[in-house]
């Protein structure tokens, strides 16, 4: 009867190393920006240097064989691009001084074209203004596809609207007297409705409807490009029913991260279950990039590697995605 009970408990032991929770924690990080602006500078100007695009050009609508151009209004989509950056780059306190030019520079009418400011003509809007840098909109193009379809049996109605928005920014440095760097970027969004409504012209004027969400992303596309930004991402936490694990999540719940990373380093380095291991390692790795630290963030990432065992096709891409992200953290640094 003993060595039942031996066994049992045995048994259990195993159960309990081998039981795991995965609690999902948010992480937010400030993330640099793709170029770093130059340190001296403290003012900037934005400028308008696009043709205007025509409401008929690169839009179109089909329904059925049928494909005809697609009216789409545009004519404030820049200016409020532009007059929206200074706000948003001025709410930064990055800069004492962030002025716009709401007033195209350009004399040809080709759009697509992207023509770039003489430097003598960026220099002198540069000391006119008594600013630092000058960022300056060269080509800005709107692309829009709207396909209708119907539904059999029905006057319900599929509008899928396929939108690009591509920006070509450069931006200039008084003291370089050059151009300094790119900001081009093209976005695509998909917007998509169904209705009973039959009347086509209100889907035409799609584009204007959704500006708002529009404008928001390309200006958070462009914003990010230039100055740091919070990043959230997701992180687990593992526990198991070993008292100790368990003791550690609720330290870390808590918020109380030092004494938890005690206990997962001490379980680490003295038990031989590799899956264990390999749960205190993952959950150190996250301990340490909470601290900042990014290089011995990575390493524990690295011994987890190591103890391996039976790992689903989740944690396979966490660990992956975890990785990715410090190395280009740490490369940024660098």
């Amino acid at each position: 009867m003993r060595i039942y009970n031996l066994l049992f408990c045995i048994c259990l032991l195993a159960f309990a190393s081998c039981k795991t929770s995965r609690h999902t924690v948010t992480y937010e990080y400030i993330k640099a920006a793709e170029y770093e602006l130059p340190r001296y500078a403290r003012s900037i100007l934005i400028v308008n240097n696009t043709a205007r695009q025509s409401p008929f050009d690169g839009h179109t609508i089909q329904y059925g064989e049928v494909k005809r151009k697609l009216y789409q209004p545009l004519d404030s989509l820049n200016r409020t691009l532009i007059s929206d950056l200074a706000f948003m780059m001025d709410e930064t306190k990055r800069f004492d001084k962030v002025l716009f030019d709401s007033v195209s520079l350009r004399t040809d009418t080709l759009y697509l074209n992207k023509r770039e400011l003489a430097l003598a003509d960026v220099n002198a809007l540069a000391r006119n203004n008594n600013v630092d840098l000058v960022l300056v909109l060269d080509r800005s193009a709107m692309m829009s596809d709207l396909r209708i379809g119907a539904f059999d049996k029905s006057n319900f109605m599929q509008f899928l609207n396929t939108v690009r928005y591509q920006t070509d920014f450069k931006l200039y440095d008084s003291l370089v007297g050059d151009y300094i760097h790119d900001v081009n970027g093209n976005k695509e969004w998909q917007l998509e409705s169904i209705t009973q409504n039959e009347d086509l012209g209100f889907f035409e004027t799609s584009l204007t409807r959704n500006q708002g969400m529009i404008l928001w992303e390309k200006e958070d596309q462009i914003m990010r490009s230039l100055f740091p930004y919070m990043q959230s991402e997701n992180r687990f936490l593992f526990s198991t029913l070993d008292s100790n694990m368990k003791d550690a999540y609720n330290y870390a719940r808590r918020n109380n991260w030092d004494d938890a990373a005690i206990i997962w380093e001490y379980l680490f380095q003295n038990m031989t279950d590799l899956q264990l291991k390999k749960y205190c390692a993952l959950n150190m790795a996250h301990y340490y990039e909470r601290k900042n630290n990014l290089q011995e963030a990575l390493a524990w990432l690295n011994k987890s590697g190591e103890n391996q065992t039976n790992q689903d096709e989740i944690l396979t891409k966490y660990i992956a995605d975890f990785t990715k992200s410090l190395k280009e953290r740490i490369g940024l640094r660098q």
